[in-house]
């Protein structure tokens, strides 16, 4: 979330769920997709064993796009 300047605060309270900008979401995608990359090869992965890299980007995007409700219903405040 620092790559797109945002912090992460603990409130009392739940806070509204923020939605992330397309610019934003496309940032962070690209910023875990070149980290998982990285962790994969440091585990031996070859790039030519990759299945599907439009799926695992899919992946990604959804598990990015819902980092905001998890963190709230944590009561955790995105700003």
């Amino acid at each position: 979330l620092l790559t797109i300047n945002y912090h992460v605060v603990s409130v009392k309270e739940t806070p509204p769920i923020l939605q992330f900008t397309k610019e934003e979401l496309e940032v962070l995608v690209a910023y875990e997709h070149n980290h998982w990359y990285r962790f994969q090869k440091s585990i031996g992965w070859k790039k030519d064993d990759v299945k599907d890299n439009s799926k695992k980007k899919n992946m990604i995007y959804q598990m990015v796009t819902i980092w905001p409700e998890i963190l709230a219903n944590a009561n955790f405040k995105i700003e």
